[in-house]
C-alpha cells in the first residue's frame, strides 16, 4: 500500500523557512547598505567641517566593514580619504613649524584637489602659517627673510581680510 500524502502543514514548512531566510539575508544587506551610507554621510560632514581625523576614521569604516556594500561610497570614501590625509599631513608640518614644508603641502594640496571642500581651510593655515613663519623669523632677528615671507603672506591674502593684519 502506498504511504498516505504528507498534509498540507508539513509541504509547506520548508518553503515557508527558506522564505524567511531570504527575507531576513536581503534585511541584514539593506540596513548594513544604510549604515555603510550612514556613516559616509557623517565623515563627508566631518570633511566639511575641516575635521580631518574624524573624517579619516569615517572613511576608512566606509572602505573596512562596510566594503562589501558595493556601494560607489566606497570609491570615493577612498578619494575623500586621500585629501584629507595630504591636508593633514600639511597640518603637521605646520604645527611641527616646518613652515617651509607646510607652505609647499597647502599649496600642493590645492593644486592638486580644487574642488576640495578642504581648500578654505588649507588656504586658512597657509595665511597662518605665513603668519608664523614670518614671526618667528623676526623673533631670530632675520628681518631680511621676514619680509621675503611677509611679501608671500600679501601675495597669498592677495586683497581679502587679511590684507591689513598681514601689512601690519
Amino acid at each position: 500500500t502506498a504511504a498516505p500524502p504528507p498534509d498540507r502543514a508539513v509541504r509547506i514548512r520548508p518553503l515557508a523557512t527558506a522564505v524567511v531566510a531570504v527575507v531576513a539575508v536581503v534585511a541584514a544587506y539593506l540596513g548594513y547598505g544604510a549604515a555603510g551610507r550612514g556613516v559616509h554621510a557623517d565623515a563627508r560632514a566631518a570633511q566639511a567641517r575641516g575635521d580631518c581625523p574624524a573624517a579619516v576614521r569615517g572613511f576608512d569604516l566606509v572602505t573596512g566593514p562596510f566594503e562589501l556594500t558595493l556601494s560607489r561610497d566606497v570609491r570615493v570614501a577612498t578619494a575623500l580619504r586621500a585629501e584629507c590625509t595630504a591636508f593633514l599631513d600639511a597640518q603637521q608640518a605646520q604645527e611641527q613649524r616646518r613652515y617651509q614644508d607646510a607652505v609647499a603641502a597647502y599649496r600642493a594640496f590645492r593644486t592638486a584637489h580644487p574642488q576640495s571642500v578642504l581648500v578654505p581651510f588649507a588656504s586658512d593655515r597657509l595665511q597662518r602659517t605665513f603668519a608664523a613663519w614670518a614671526a618667528e623669523l623676526r623673533r631670530d632677528r632675520q628681518f631680511d627673510r621676514a619680509v621675503g615671507v611677509y611679501r608671500d603672506l600679501l601675495a597669498e591674502v592677495g586683497r581679502g581680510p587679511g590684507v591689513a593684519q598681514a601689512r601690519a
